[in-house]
């Protein structure tokens, strides 16, 4: 997260960064990561069901900066909101974008801020990375690794449906906010 709020610092927008999600392991590691914001970055805590689904909808771009990660469910859900969609470079989650979002280098804050650059200078391509993303999610089947719980929440996120949602936050999957190794992030629409 800490690249994440790095990178923000060099992005000149009125655009909040909004911090989803709370290290209750590593309460010191976020006690630094807000010492490190500005005042545009928002630290909301954890947010489950409709709360979380607001959020996530409505963002201007979903950021995963994870270091570690398996297939993460919150990517996933951002990808099914249509959402544009920029992670950490590694493999876990570019093997999750494909084509259909973008990575910035390992761990390379400089590199994010470009890319945040980019796409607050250019919202047709942020509009079209979210198509992208909302029709890889829906064409491709998630196999063995997620549960088919996920499947059908996401089915019933592109559907249109709360009952997907709801059914993902209540799920140990929705739980993805409470994991040591990172805190999702949205940047804000105005």
């Amino acid at each position: 997260m800490h690249h994440l709020i790095d990178a923000y610092r060099q992005v000149d927008t009125d655009l909040p960064l909004v911090i989803v999600g709370d290290n209750p392991y590593n309460p010191e590691y976020v006690k630094q990561l807000k010492g490190a914001a500005d005042g545009r970055v928002l630290f909301v805590g954890t947010e489950y069901g409709e709360a979380f689904w607001e959020l996530c909808a409505n963002c201007y771009v979903y950021v995963q900066p994870s270091e570690v990660e398996g297939t993460s469910p919150v990517l996933l859900s951002a990808m099914g909101c249509g959402r544009c969609v920029v992670v950490n470079g590694i493999p876990e989650n570019v093997d999750v974008i494909g084509e259909a979002g973008l990575a910035f280098h390992h761990n390379d804050a400089d590199d994010l801020a470009g890319l945040l650059r980019e796409l607050l200078d250019h919202p047709k391509w942020v509009n079209q990375l979210g198509a992208s993303a909302k029709n890889a999610c829906a064409s491709t089947t998630t196999g063995t690794r997620s549960p088919s719980s996920m499947k059908s929440c996401l089915v019933e996120c592109l559907r249109g449906s709360n009952s997907g949602a709801n059914a993902l936050a209540r799920s140990p999957a929705g739980r993805a906010f409470d994991v040591e190794f990172g805190i999702p992030a949205l940047i804000g629409n105005n």
